[in-house]
């Protein structure tokens, strides 16, 4: 065409008249942004004569975490501005476990044996899946996909994880080599936090303070049932570093990501530094109670003195 003259596109009944000029075949610049417009124009144009709408998704909320035998709530919000959605389906991994289909009226919900994943259909709707009791096997990658009817059939998606921890029936037991300990001895301990997926992180603090120096690590036991126990060792010598008034306190913590928090603690005495104190203890009891005896022993006999004046007394009057 000629520099300024109007060229018309149409696609069937919709027209845009843009003026635009001859160009080399390399656009830069100007040029390409102007043409650039113009084709956004033209697309925008057929888009709407074919009545195409775009599907979005506004919010996808998949748990990341979640404890065994609890539900799961998996959230697909979406807008398809007008058009007319044909499906929205439901993934872990490859395998699609549910299906919406607004227009089959009969049985518009569908779900597929996948395992691990048990589906409240009571609970679902085309947003929302419910799924009960999840296990281990839950444990997996999710994907939410909607789709339009055609003639585009444009899809979108989105896929997040899904972890399921099996916690601890119960707080981690600390176990002590011996019972009866002296200055200068060494101090092993183990705790263990039992049957947990995964293992439990443990901790040991000495007197309330994070200790990192005397850890001894052992490699978590699995179990029949693929449940794991950990263990973790404190070998520690006792002495004035540690020993407060004859006593050490240790404590073990156990944690499984957000999810669970645990402690045990005991309180180790320095036995013979209790002996020595049993012993001045003993002293200081026999001291009090031999004064107490001769306060008791001094004020019979004030009371006796003062009894046998008076009856020298009484036979003098006499």
């Amino acid at each position: 065409t000629s520099s300024g003259t109007k060229v018309t596109e149409r696609c069937n009944h919709c027209s845009i008249n843009i003026p635009i000029r001859r160009m080399p075949l390399q656009l830069n610049g100007s040029h390409s942004s102007y043409t650039f417009i113009l084709l956004l124009s033209l697309m925008s144009c057929c888009i709407e004569e074919l009545g195409v709408f775009a599907v979005r998704l506004l919010r996808v909320k998949i748990p990341p975490e979640k404890v065994r035998g609890e539900q799961a709530r998996l959230l697909c919000d979406y807008d398809i501005e007008g058009g007319n959605l044909y499906t929205v389906k439901w993934f872990k991994g490859d395998d699609e476990f549910f299906r919406y289909l607004p227009k089959d009226r009969n049985n518009p919900f569908q779900t597929f044996e996948v395992p691990g994943v048990i589906v409240d259909i009571s609970a679902s709707s085309g947003k929302e899946v419910v799924l009960r009791s999840v296990d281990l096997s839950t444990t997996g990658h999710y994907k939410c996909e909607v789709s339009m009817e055609g003639p585009t059939f444009q899809t979108v998606g989105y896929n997040a994880e899904m972890n399921v921890f099996d916690l601890p029936d119960k707080p981690p037991e600390i176990y002590l080599e011996k019972q009866n300990y002296r200055r200068g001895d060494l101090l092993k301990a183990n705790c263990t936090s039992y049957n947990s997926k995964p293992a439990s992180s443990l901790m040991w603090y000495v007197n309330n303070k994070p200790d990192f120096d005397h850890l001894v690590d052992y490699l978590p036991i699995v179990g029949p049932d693929m449940l794991e126990t950990s263990i973790l060792g404190l070998h520690m010598e006792l002495g004035s570093h540690n020993l407060i008034d004859g006593s050490v306190t240790i404590k073990c913590t156990s944690t499984i990501s957000t999810l669970y928090w645990k402690s045990s603690q005991v309180t180790v005495q320095d036995t013979e530094a209790q002996n020595h104190i049993s012993a001045l203890e003993s002293r200081d009891n026999y001291i009090h109670s031999a004064s107490n005896s001769i306060l008791v022993g001094a004020h019979t006999l004030k009371i006796v003195v003062m009894c046998y004046s008076i009856l020298c007394l009484v036979r003098t009057n006499w």
